[in-house]
């Protein structure tokens, strides 16, 4: 039987960020978890499994319709669901049950494994996989046509029939790492010229349960960790497929420092060639930590700001002073790794003056690249249940319109709701005019300049690109 891993179109924004001009800072590239459950299953069972991924979709229904046809015989169509994917799922399952009715359809992924008592109501679904998909879509699979057997899978539940808690399982041991083949890597290169592709990969699974962490998701799923010396081997397969970095998805609190120094010490003992990034909270690192980062071949840092309020980064166990995060992004800087500052903006816990602080942050940041982005917005995260009475949706909003999402209203996926995606926009507007015109910043940007570029190359740059604007002129007049 063939086995198709779909990831459904990418949910529209309520607030497009506003990223550096022909950066490469945008994530993009195919579903880590999807990634494993394909790597499993083509180990351990005897079916095989293609990845779908409708993102690069121009005519959604067609090019479905298209990519089913090319393996005649699928049985099986395995969707990965978030909550705010539930109207992308419903579209896919509608299409697959309208032209291809043999077809059984199920969901895995974030949705079914945090809400599962919320997955019985999504229309022409068959099967949810509750909990890690691999031991429990191998289990559906093998016992697809024996009722009395499917009953007794952990963590499947079947609509109508069954409910079930999510299936955890106690350690990563007995899960596969991808090999990467069968990807066409080249089509998710993302930013200006060759651009940069990128594999997104996790050390973990689960949620820390640590202040630094309040703001993702997957709170209830425990925290678990892939072997160290499999995951180094397993990232070293993938440079000569075309994939320039990769990308550690897992949240900043995840990196304590043993954490990172042991992740660098197994990439260095394992003779890492592949360059990796991460993202992290304001911190102050430590020399020898920088070092280490530096010899395992870290590429890149983002630094994620959820709040410019000092008050409310201690709510996140950010202690360090700006003074020490600017000294850390020099000190990496020096060492040859990237730095990039990403903003949350909107909070449920910003007071007034939020522009305000952003700005001065970015100025204490020596203007360094950065981007500006909403405050992310996760039905399963501690912060959501600490201020779910400030939240404009529910869990129950996100399923009503999953039943008919071609009627009912996308609801909102900000803080604020609709009301605030147009404040958001304004606020990404001022800080980036305010930022721009400041003189600290036209000032070091000239002596960069001056620096890098003789004075007489300058003002010929400056001559060439108004000359245009000059005989446009002329030829009005």
């Amino acid at each position: 039987m063939n086995v198709l891993l779909i990831e459904p179109p990418e949910p529209p924004p309520p607030v497009a960020p506003s990223e550096p001009p022909g950066g490469d800072t945008q994530l993009f590239a195919p579903r880590w978890s999807l990634l494993c459950l394909r790597a499993y299953l083509l180990k351990h069972t005897r079916h095989l499994c293609e990845l779908v991924d409708c993102r690069f979709f121009h005519n959604f229904e067609e090019d479905l319709i298209q990519t089913v046809r090319r393996f005649p015989e699928t049985g099986m169509a395995v969707v990965n669901t978030s909550s705010l994917s539930l109207g992308q799922t419903a579209a896919v399952f509608d299409v697959i049950k309208r032209h291809f009715p043999h077809i059984r359809t199920a969901i895995c992924g974030q949705h079914p494994s945090q809400f599962p008592e919320h997955v019985s109501t999504i229309p022409r679904m068959d099967f949810a996989l509750a909990g890690d998909p691999e031991p429990v879509l191998r289990n559906l699979l093998d016992y697809l046509d024996v009722e009395q057997r499917l009953r007794r899978v952990p963590g499947l539940i079947i609509p109508g029939t069954r409910m079930d808690k999510p299936y955890w399982l106690p350690d990563l041991k007995s899960l596969t790492l991808p090999d990467w083949q069968g990807i066409f890597w080249r089509s998710y290169r993302v930013g200006t010229d060759e651009g940069t592709c990128r594999a997104i990969i996790r050390l973990s699974r689960g949620h820390t349960q640590c202040a630094m962490d309040r703001a993702f998701g997957d709170s209830h799923e425990p925290l678990r960790f892939w072997p160290l010396d499999r995951l180094v081997s397993a990232i070293q397969k993938c440079g000569h497929l075309g994939v320039t970095e990769l990308y550690m998805a897992d949240p900043p609190g995840l990196w304590t420092p043993e954490n990172l120094h042991q992740w660098c010490g197994a990439l260095v003992y394992g003779r890492n060639v592949q360059p990796w990034s991460l993202r992290l909270f304001p911190c102050a690192l430590h020399p020898d930590t920088i070092e280490a980062m530096k010899n395992a071949l870290c590429r890149r840092v983002d630094f994620v700001f959820p709040s410019c309020d000092a008050k409310v980064l201690r709510e996140y166990g950010c202690t360090a002073s700006l003074r020490d995060v600017a000294q850390t992004l020099l000190a990496l800087e020096n060492e040859g790794i990237g730095v990039h500052t990403r903003f949350w903006i909107g909070g449920p816990e910003e007071s007034h003056g939020e522009k305000e602080r952003v700005i001065r942050t970015i100025r204490a940041m020596k203007f360094r690249p950065y981007s500006l982005h909403a405050f992310p917005f996760n039905l399963d995260s501690p912060l959501y249940r600490d201020y779910h009475e400030a939240s404009s949706t529910r869990v129950d909003d996100w399923v009503e319109w999953a039943r008919d999402p071609w009627i009912v209203q996308r609801p909102v996926a900000l803080w604020g709701g609709a009301n605030a995606a147009s404040q958001r926009i304004q606020d990404f507007e001022a800080i980036q005019k305010a930022v721009h015109r400041h003189p600290r910043r036209v000032l070091g940007k000239l002596l960069q300049d001056l620096h890098t570029r003789n004075l007489f190359a300058i003002l010929e740059s400056k001559l060439m690109g108004n000359w245009p604007h000059a005989l446009s002129k002329e030829k009005r007049e």
